[in-house]
């Protein structure tokens, strides 16, 4: 006796089935909300550390900027934060005109900066800092983190 007789007919309508049935449909639903419920926490957490990121580079590329137009101009830039209205300004030493003016408020609402210390940043014709034997640092400010970005007396510029 051969294998293939002890098999049972399948009727006709089972082998050309299409579709789920209602409980794989259920099932492949309920793993859905399980893992979107595990998932959408943490995105506003990976949103709040992208900000963070971004708006300490937009102030460390500005600072940058900032130096090298001291350099290129061979004049003195000074760097002013106020930490109340989310906002920091570049001027010319010698003529007080304001080169740059940002907003954090308006692409970043949850991040503010300010300078440790208090006081400004200026930078010398050198691309060096005057009165910044130790070092100063600018501290990003997120709702769950914060970046330092720190200037060296020499006028190096990093994000630590």
């Amino acid at each position: 006796m051969r294998l293939s007789s002890l098999r049972l007919p399948v009727p006709q309508t089972l082998r050309r089935r299409k579709g789920f049935t209602l409980i794989e449909t259920i099932i492949v639903t309920a793993i859905i909300g399980i893992v979107s419920a595990i998932a959408i926490p943490q995105m506003g957490d990976l949103m709040d550390r992208y900000r963070l990121d971004g708006a300490a580079r937009l102030i460390w590329a500005d600072l940058q900027n900032a130096r090298m137009t001291a350099i290129k101009e061979n004049r003195s830039i000074r760097a002013e934060f106020d930490f109340l209205a989310h906002t920091y300004s570049f001027i010319r030493v010698e003529t007080g005109e304001t080169i740059l003016t940002r907003n954090l408020n308006g692409e970043y609402p949850t991040i503010s900066a300010y300078k440790t210390n208090g006081g400004s940043i200026t930078f010398t014709s050198t691309g060096e800092t005057l009165n910044n034997v130790n070092g100063t640092s600018i501290i990003t400010q997120g709702p769950s983190a914060s970046k330092t970005i720190e200037i060296k007396e020499t006028g190096r510029i990093a994000i630590i």
